[in-house]
């Protein structure tokens, strides 16, 4: 959301304030990629936290989320290249991610939650589910 709505602003700022210098827009996009970067980087957690809570393992949680991140990426680039982009311009494509990306925020944030953190213990009711305790292999 930060990103998709902030970069618009951000570049008509910058230039309405007539800075003749590319270096301060340019600093600003990295600042503002790197807030969207840790952004979404703490999503995947998130999300396969929300996964296995719902009785995945921790690695099909992990599998899963992998596989939906590069299958929404391809569909979304596909989406914005060749539909948003051409028929919304820049400005109304960063609008409708971030909406998409707001409601997807709001959709997490409705999920039930667990008590704590998942089980590794074997105590599985105490967990109150969660994932399945990790096996101890020793040798």
């Amino acid at each position: 959301v930060l990103f998709a709505l902030g970069l618009p602003r951000l570049a008509g700022a910058v230039s309405e304030a007539g800075v003749p210098d590319g270096a301060v827009l340019e600093t600003l996009l990295y600042l503002l990629v790197a807030a969207a970067g840790w952004a979404v980087g703490a999503e995947f957690p998130l999300g396969t936290r929300l996964y296995g809570d719902a009785g995945g393992g921790v690695g099909n949680a992990a599998a899963v989320m992998d596989a939906w991140d590069h299958t929404g990426a391809a569909v979304g680039a596909l989406a914005a290249g060749v539909l948003l982009l051409p028929v919304l311009g820049i400005g109304g494509t960063c609008a409708v991610l971030g909406g998409l990306k707001g409601a997807g925020l709001l959709l997490a944030a409705a999920m039930p939650r667990s008590p704590g953190p998942p089980c590794y213990t074997g105590d599985n009711a105490r967990c109150g589910g969660g994932f399945p305790a990790a096996e101890s292999h020793t040798g």
